[in-house]
């Protein structure tokens, strides 16, 4: 582990790629008077009504993953400069913890406050709040899907080779299951345990929180997005089918409640609000938002594709990234207008803490803390991966 409070650019495994893509990275000045020599405007992209920057941290090359939050408020993340990274809620870095290779798996919180990441490397790491190594368990191939945490404080993980792994919180193999093709989906865990997942051969699972089949839906082209659950029980995602993609709702048994098809491949994964309405982005460069029954409600234009999921706020707004480095706020009839513009692809979606800074990542190396003065939604899955600790299990309540 590196308690280093920044990272050094003569590290060869920290080093950024290109010059454009991180000037302050490959510059003499430190990061923090960069930020402070620059002008306003240059943060917020020239455009009115920008969320103001409260801090960004600097890491060693793509944040590509989504930012986790525990209830102090420190903000977890991975990049691909191999490590996973702590950072306080005054945009100080506490530690950071080398994996052995790049780390694209979105950290999980469990309740007792251990961090869960996978890694390239193959293995499934567990870090204790203070940085340190609690366990690893080696999944046998990649890892690019991001943890799910069941109530029981189970890890439920996918590799790259196509097995769903169940893990204990001590760190031992409880099952595996073999999916048949590869994924880099998060699980969904429902409300009675059930697990929920796609594969890149275009095949949906529903299965036991002991491993086993309940059923399978297979459909056309590679299911890229990790599912949402919906209050009832429904399952959300959409697909990839070269030229085409669709958008499916399915019941809790599997069957289809409805289906949309577009021109361009879906690989933005969806969210669920309070009243059902669902919100996913897709290559066709719209976030869409459609109603319960499977009617739009609107569709907002961003210009650029849309491959990460966006975030519900509590005043009605839907926050999402862009593949153009821009960041959307867009109201509940669907008017909307860019809050962020930088120059590399937000591949991370975005994370809002209750004193209403959003926190999100981008392909410039940077993990951006900006002020958009609302909290998280409360629905049964305002966010990717459900909830802001990243459990990707669904909301319960009455």
């Amino acid at each position: 582990m590196n308690r280093h409070p920044s990272l050094s650019a003569h590290s060869p495994a920290l080093a950024p790629r290109g010059l454009s893509r991180a000037l302050a990275a490959r510059s003499r000045m430190p990061l923090a008077l960069l930020l402070a020599a620059a002008p306003a405007a240059w943060f917020a992209g020239c455009d009115p009504g920008a969320a103001r920057v409260e801090w960004q941290v600097e890491a060693g090359d793509v944040v590509a993953t989504s930012p986790a939050l525990a209830p102090d408020g420190t903000v977890y993340f991975g990049s691909d400069d191999f490590h996973i990274h702590a950072i306080d809620a005054g945009g100080e870095r506490i530690w950071m913890f080398r994996t052995g290779s790049p780390v694209r798996s979105s950290p999980a919180i469990g309740e007792d406050g251990t961090i869960h990441a996978g890694s390239d490397d193959g293995y499934l790491y567990a870090l204790s709040p203070e940085g340190e190594e609690v366990w690893r368990y080696e999944a046998g191939a990649g890892i690019r899907s991001s943890p799910a945490i069941g109530g029981e404080g189970n890890v439920y993980i996918a590799c790259s080779a196509g097995r769903l792994h169940a893990v204990s919180p001590e760190g031992r193999g409880i099952w595996t299951f073999d999916l048949g093709s590869s994924t880099m989906a998060a699980p969904a865990i429902g409300r009675e345990g059930s697990l929920f997942v796609g594969t890149a051969e275009g095949v949906f699972y529903r299965l036991s929180p002991r491993g086993a089949r309940e059923w399978t839906h297979e459909v056309d082209g590679v299911i890229g997005t990790a599912a949402a659950l919906g209050a009832e029980g429904e399952v959300y995602f959409g697909t990839d089918a070269g030229e085409a993609g669709a958008f499916f709702a399915l019941s809790p048994d599997g069957t289809v409640l409805w289906e949309l098809e577009f021109d361009e491949p879906v690989y933005g994964s969806p969210v669920v609000g309070a009243d059902g309405t669902v919100y996913f982005g897709g290559d066709d460069r719209r976030l869409h938002a459609v109603n319960a029954d499977g009617t739009p409600r609107w569709v907002f234009e961003t210009g650029a594709p849309v491959r990460a999921a966006p975030a519900l706020g509590a005043d009605g707004r839907v926050f999402v990234g862009d593949w153009a480095g821009a960041l959307w706020a867009v109201d509940a009839g669907g008017e909307g207008r860019r809050i962020r513009r930088g120059q590399w692809e937000f591949e991370s979606s975005p994370a809002i803490d209750e004193s209403g800074i959003l926190y999100i990542g981008s392909g410039d190396y940077l993990l951006h803390a900006l002020k958009v003065g609302t909290s998280l939604a409360e629905a049964p899955w305002p966010k990717y991966r459900a909830d802001n600790a990243g459990t990707s299990r669904v909301a319960t309540g009455p």
